[in-house]
Formats: C-alpha cells, structure tokens, sequence
C-alpha cells in the first residue's frame, strides 16, 4: 500500500506554489462614518501583472483580484502610487536600480484597491479564497448613537472550513492544541521549561500527523461507497458503512502510520465491520490514486498558506481593539486558516466619535434655558412688584 508520504510531498508542493504565486500579503481596511468603506490588497509584484495590468487568476492564489479593482504599483515602505501598467522601459529601469542580486518584487509591490457603499458589501466581495472557493466572510458595521458621541463597531466573522477535512482534527488533538498548531494561540507553553518545548512539539506534530493520515484514510475508504454495489454480501448497509468510517480511520491512524500496508489495513477494517467484504477494495490501487492526493494536498495546502495581516482603520478614535494589534490610530490582526479551522473566527474592532455638534446644541440650549430662568424670575418679580 503506498504511504502517506505522497500527501506531504502534495503539501509541500502546494504550499511553495502558493507562497511562490502569492508572496507575502497585506491588506489594509478603512471603514468610513457614513458606512462606506474602501479596501486595498498589497500582493507580489511580477513583470507581467506590471506591465500590463492583468492578474493570473489561474494560478492557486489565496487573493484573487477580479475585475472592478483598481491596480497601482509603489516601492515599499513608500505611500506613493502609480497607475499600472507601467511601461517596459521603467520596469528594465527598476530592475537595474535593484540590481542583479535582487528582484524587482524586493522593492515593488503591487496594491489593488476598490471602494464599497457597505461593510456588507465588502465582505461579500472579498478576494480571498480557499482552495477554488470564496472563503465565507460576513461582515457588519453597527453604529451607536449616544447624543455625546457615537461608537462604531465593525465585525468581520470568518466561517470554519472544518468542512473541507471529514474527520475532525479534534478526533486526535484537543480544541487548544488544534488551535496553537495551527495558530500559534493560545500559547499552551507559557510558563514550561524551555528544554521541554522540543517534546511538546514532537507530540503535538505526531497528533496532527494521524490527523492527516486519517483524512487519507477516509477518502480512500470511501472509494468503496462509491462502488458499494460491488461489494458481495455487505455486512452493513452503505449509509451504515459510511456513519461507521470515521471509527474506522481512528483505528488505521492509531496504528503505526509509516508502517501500514494493505494486509494490515484489511485487517483493521475486517475486524471492525466482522467480514472480509471490503478487502478486495483496500489495495495499493487504491491509496496510489493521484486524485486522492491531489485533492487533499489543495485542502491542507491552503489551510497551511491562508495566511494574511489584515490593518483596520476605524472612524475616530479606537477604544476596544478586541485582540488586534493597536497602533498609531491601527488595528492589526493576523488572519490565518488555522483559527478558523476549529469554528468560526471573529475580528472586532470599537471605535467611538465625538459629535461636536451635540456639545454647541447642548451649550446653547443650557445657555437658552438659563437666560430663559433669568428672564423668568425677574419678570415674575416685576408683576410682584406691580401687586
């Protein structure tokens, strides 16, 4: 029986495409008081999409800028854009200016930027995809008038793609271990001894492995469902065979992985359903499938690259960053498939502006009611005086 090793290659594979198509990505959000809101997406610059304005979409990306966006190019570190295309003659230029031991995307980046009348909108729209699919983003901006002041209060809620992977990752790991694997929070070492930590990885590398193997296992197995009116004498029903899967991948992941072959994977799965109806259907044709593999590779590829720092620019002043990073009027938050493998992750952001309005209305209703006062007591003491 071929080994799972192939998935990890897939993976990998996966994974430098990714990070080679995409490169680092930054995007930045800026919510306006009258609920529009404008965002911009920072990518890798390449000769081509410089040069004449068109973004490959065919290649796997987790951003994926349609038509409706507006493209400019800038140095980084810089504020200044450019309209794209730019010419072949200022990218030769740049690209001396780097010289030969650099590349122009060191120093060039590309920014896609397109303005919304909605958060809702916005987040409808959103260019980031996991694998062929839109990731399923909700947002929402509340706005709360307190006379003094008003708050907003902006969420972007990022929907789980536990979906993609039929056995849970908690069938081998708990939620926080999950969570700090595939996310680096909560940190579940704080406070250990430091020579330990290898240990800790170790286990928790084993943990995510099976998790791995038993997705393998599971797609394999569920081959034989597809086909399930081959099987002579069935002990179970398909819909009873297909509940019974998930038990069934425990087992196989719990044995020693990089050892399994087909005779002991017949074994495992004979014993738990009492037959040998399946065993004609678990051989090495089966787990040497490069659909198999492929389709898993993507899965776990993006889960392993969707990765992106999202800044969030709120009308007035911050008052609740709600877990981002705050800095100078910003908000930053790491957005990563790890935190929203588990259940769905929310960002939320508080801000709050003050209606200087409400204070002059406030003042010169005080100043009318008290020259009102005024006026009333010392006409009351003039007909007083008249009597």
């Amino acid at each position: 029986m071929k080994k799972p090793s192939r998935l990890f290659a897939m993976i990998a594979f996966m994974a430098a495409l990714l990070s080679s198509c995409q490169g680092d990505i930054e995007m930045l959000t800026i919510i306006n008081e009258d609920g529009s809101c404008m965002r911009e997406i920072m990518v890798d610059a390449d000769r081509s999409l410089l040069t004449t304005g068109k973004y490959d979409n065919d290649d796997p990306r987790v951003a994926r800028i349609e038509d409706g966006w507006e493209l400019y190019w800038g140095y980084k570190d810089d504020n200044s854009r450019f309209p794209i295309p730019m010419s072949t003659e200022r990218y030769d230029s740049i690209s001396r200016e780097v010289g030969p031991s650099r590349a122009v995307k060191d120093t060039v980046c590309v920014y896609a930027r397109k303005r919304y009348a909605s958060v809702e909108d916005m987040c409808a729209g959103s260019p980031m995809f996991f694998v062929d699919e839109q990731a399923g983003i909700d947002g929402s901006l509340e706005k709360e008038f307190r006379w003094f002041y008003t708050d907003y209060v902006f969420t972007e809620k990022f929907s789980s793609v536990a979906d993609y992977f039929k056995v849970p990752v908690t069938d081998f790991m708990s939620e926080e271990e999950a969570l700090y694997w595939f996310s680096g929070t909560p940190d579940l070492y704080a406070g250990k001894p430091t020579w330990r930590y290898y240990e800790f990885l170790e286990d928790l590398k084993e943990k995510a492995y099976r998790w791995v193997f038993a997705n393998v296992h599971y797609k394999a197995l569920s081959g034989i469902a597809d086909r399930y009116d081959m099987v002579v004498d069935p002990p179970v029903s398909k819909d009873e065979f297909i509940a019974q899967l998930g038990d069934v991948v425990k087992q196989l992941a719990s044995y020693d992985t990089y050892k399994l072959e087909g005779s002991a994977a017949r074994s495992i799965v004979s014993s738990h359903f009492g037959s040998d109806a399946y065993s004609p259907f678990i051989n090495a044709d089966e787990w040497e499938k490069e659909e198999l593999y492929e389709e898993l590779g993507n899965y776990f590829g993006y889960l392993f690259l969707f990765y992106y720092n999202e800044s969030i620019v709120m009308p007035g002043r911050v008052i609740d960053a709600g877990g981002g990073i705050y800095k100078d009027g910003v908000v930053t938050f790491t957005v990563d498939a790890g935190r929203f493998l588990l259940k769905d992750y929310e960002i939320r952001v508080v801000s709050r502006v003050v209606n200087v309005w409400a204070f002059i209305v406030t003042a010169a209703l005080a100043s009318v009611l008290f020259v009102a006062a005024v006026y009333r007591k010392r006409i009351a003491a003039y007909f007083k005086d008249r009597r």
